[in-house]
């Protein structure tokens, strides 16, 4: 992976859950990426909670 990545360090402050962004090659709305985002931590605490409750004996 000899390319070199662009930088685009220009931004636009987005005001709305309809705005779309673009990462890589994917495009979400703000709204669906905030609920990707949401379920995916939600996810990680509670994997996080069963581990350590697990760990302590409680299971």
């Amino acid at each position: 992976m000899d390319e070199k990545l662009e930088i685009n360090r220009s931004y636009d402050t987005l005001d709305g859950d309809d705005d779309v962004l673009l990462l890589g090659q994917a495009t979400f709305t703000v709204r669906r990426f905030k609920e990707l985002a949401s379920s995916k931590f939600n996810k990680i605490m509670l994997q996080t909670y069963v581990a350590e409750t697990v760990l302590l004996g409680f299971w």
